[in-house]
């Protein structure tokens, strides 16, 4: 519903101004990190901190502190449990009030941690990381490689960073300066992060939690040239993680993505990927898709919650666990295995399978043994599959796999 809101409503002064008390002298203001982010502080050329009053100011200034009041008082909490809270103290949080920023910028006011003056470089650049080989191999092959952020302009000359700071996804402050920056999306805290020394063997992996987290930055290594590869879809993954005491079943769900472990893919948000092809000398950048991944998973947890309905006696259970992932009770466990895993198996990359054992289900690789005749007609012979250290007939098998997927052994079935 829209505020109606008048022109003199909208500039009618705010309840702060009707105090006559505040600080009226030297004011700066410095620009400080706490566990929250980033925040701006009143100060005195004392480093004590002050509650100014903007109309012991004039011009520009006035509208600065006049600005900061306003903020501080958006900031200020309506109630305080158990102590008192001075907001002078804590500051405006940049994160909240960002112009307030721009405003000072060119204000000589600006002070960093340690009272020195901020300079300010308010040219627009972007940001791109740059991997630089530190070790090479036998081969000349590099092993590892220095990450680091340069900046770049309309003048064509790249500006090193030695030890940025992101103070919002458009501002980065570096040795005693405040750079302007194309935006880096919302992830801009953990950018300083990633300045690592990070061993080739794990830069794909590296370069898809980077490129997830900054889509829009750059990336330069060496002579490879970076590209945009096509979309890579998710395969869905189940994960049976425990099979206790009682026979009750813990299994988790996650994607598999190529080149990267589900549990880094389970463990972290990766909207992109990176692989790097060492021979054609490419950094490939693709979007992923969880659509389908999802959908199979959505699937998976339908079917086991229409069991639950079916199953009616008390170990024929399903629920949540702690972990995020899902407990079924023995009979559920024995149900859904019998009934479903092997439907599921044909879409779903298993893990830990060698767990449900215990339910006489072995998840392995079989080998095809043939025995052929020598005679004329070559076609004559014997086969079976050998399957966990057991042989099976392979017509056997192929009977079995046609109408249910499952082997049947002589301890039990075994999923193929």
């Amino acid at each position: 519903m829209p505020v109606d809101l008048t022109l003199f409503d909208a500039l009618r002064r705010p309840s702060f101004e009707r105090s006559e008390t505040g600080y009226s002298g030297a004011l700066l203001f410095m620009l400080s990190e706490n566990a929250d982010g980033w925040c701006l502080r009143a100060v005195d050329k004392k480093n004590q901190p002050v509650s100014p009053n903007y109309r012991a100011y004039s011009g520009r200034v006035r509208d600065r502190v006049k600005a900061y009041q306003l903020a501080l008082s958006e900031d200020e909490p309506t109630f305080h449990w158990g102590a008192a809270t001075d907001s002078a103290n804590d500051g405006v949080a940049i994160a909240r009030h960002p112009d307030l920023l721009t405003a000072l910028l060119h204000s000589d006011q600006l002070v960093d941690e340690q009272m020195q003056p901020l300079a300010v470089d308010t040219a627009r650049r972007s940001t791109t990381l740059l991997l630089l080989p530190l070790e090479t191999d036998s081969e000349g092959q590099h092993t590892a490689v220095q990450a680091s952020f340069v900046l770049s302009g309309n003048d064509e000359n790249a500006h090193p960073l030695e030890a940025p700071r992101f103070i919002t996804d458009r501002c980065v402050m570096d040795n005693g300066k405040l750079y302007m920056l194309e935006s880096i999306g919302p992830a801009f805290r953990s950018a300083s992060l990633f300045l690592e020394v990070v061993p080739t063997s794990q830069l794909d992996t590296f370069l898809s939690l980077f490129t997830s987290s900054f889509p829009d930055t750059a990336i330069d290594y060496c002579d490879y040239t970076v590209e945009t590869g096509g979309l890579i879809p998710a395969q869905p993954a189940i994960l049976f993680r425990e099979v206790d005491e009682r026979s009750a079943l813990y299994l988790a769900l996650a994607d598999m993505l190529p080149n990267l472990s589900v549990e880094f893919v389970r463990d972290y948000d990766l909207s992109r990927i990176a692989h790097i092809d060492r021979v054609a000398r490419t950094v490939r950048l693709s979007d992923v898709d969880y659509e389908a991944s999802h959908a199979a998973r959505a699937e998976l947890i339908k079917r086991m919650q229409k069991l639950d309905r079916r199953e009616k006696s008390a170990d024929a259970y399903f629920a949540d666990d702690d972990d995020g992932g899902f407990v079924l009770g023995p009979d559920l466990a024995k149900a859904f295995l019998t009934e479903h895993l092997a439907e599921f198996a044909g879409h779903f990359a298993l893990f830990g399978a060698e767990k449900l054992r215990k339910y006489k289900i072995t998840h392995a690789k079989p080998k095809l043994h043939l025995k052929l005749g020598s005679g004329i007609d070559y076609f004559e012979g014997e086969g079976t599959l050998e399957i966990a250290d057991e042989r099976i007939s392979l017509l056997d098998a192929l009977n079995n796999i046609e109408k249910t997927a499952i082997l049947h052994s002589t301890t039990g079935p075994r999923r193929s």
